[in-house]
């Protein structure tokens, strides 16, 4: 910095000439500080601007990591259900076989004929203990 020493020997014209250099020099100078930041803001909106993008893309997959996940559990509870659905399935079929073949051993032991005809007389009896106007489930008198 000057103590204003250097400026005492010269006269006016000088010293507007050198005022008139300064001038320019801060004009030049605020005119540059003025670019720097314009320059400054623009990358900051740019910086801004990625990072709203970003965030868009980071929400964006969240939807589509939850919606996935969701897929998931239906695909899951669908594949559950079915599973559960074919063991009961399984299980009826099993009971079926069962019953199935034990009629089957029951009649071969029996006969159709013997079953059948135990199964008049059992209908006789009934009929018997209910009286005359006794059904069966056909509504036929017994």
């Amino acid at each position: 910095m000057s103590n204003g020493k250097e400026f005492k020997h010269l006269n006016k014209a000088e010293l507007l000439e050198v005022i008139y250099r300064l001038q320019v020099r801060e004009k030049n100078l605020v005119e540059e500080l003025h670019q720097w930041k314009r320059k400054a803001n623009e990358r900051y909106q740019k910086l801004e601007e990625s990072g709203n993008i970003a965030q868009a893309a980071l929400a964006i997959h969240d939807v589509f990591a939850n919606a996935q996940r969701t897929a998931d559990d239906y695909v899951a509870e669908i594949i559950r259900r079915v599973d559960q659905k074919e063991e009961t399935a399984d299980a009826l079929l099993v009971r079926m076989q069962a019953i199935a073949l034990g009629m089957r051993d029951f009649l071969g032991e029996v006969g159709l004929d013997s079953y059948q005809a135990q199964v008049q007389h059992i209908l006789g009896e009934i009929s018997q203990c209910m009286g005359p106007e006794a059904k069966d489930t056909t509504g036929e008198t017994l």
